[in-house]
């Protein structure tokens, strides 16, 4: 640890790199985790624009249940050193899949001025703000 705190010390450029496992301590389900499977649907088949054409309401019911989860979160330890490395460092960037928010949370709680405006990158989307095509009435 010491000699990979010396190299983040030292380094000029940063790249981070993250997926779903970097919030799953903060309670966010994965996909594949125990957790990640909603009334015995695999996530991955309800997270396609052909599950949405099939069963709308389905979809939807699944992504209010993810939003509500991801809600309740907090940012964890890890989140928190990442947004104290990338506050320390102009040149570090964070490329992350998650859509959770929590990445950015940290950095805004941490940040004693301004948002963070340049050090998260190549998200997959932001669940809280996603806008979706809407459900038809049945």
């Amino acid at each position: 640890m010491d000699q990979a705190r010396r190299l983040l010390d030292s380094a000029r450029r940063i790249l981070i790199l993250t997926g779903a496992g970097v919030s799953a301590e903060s309670g966010v389900p994965t996909f594949r985790g125990p957790d990640g499977h909603w009334r015995k649907h695999k996530p991955e088949d309800l997270a396609t624009p052909k599950a949405f054409q099939a069963d709308p309401r389905l979809v939807w019911e699944w992504y209010g249940w993810r939003r509500q989860r991801v809600g309740a979160c907090r940012p964890n330890p890890a989140h928190e050193a990442i947004a104290r490395l990338a506050l320390s460092n102009q040149d570090a960037r964070l490329v992350t899949q998650n859509v959770d928010g929590l990445h950015e949370l940290a950095l805004e709680e941490l940040a004693s001025e301004g948002p963070p405006s340049q050090t998260s990158e190549g998200r997959s989307g932001e669940m809280s703000q996603r806008v979706l095509p809407a459900a038809p009435v049945r």
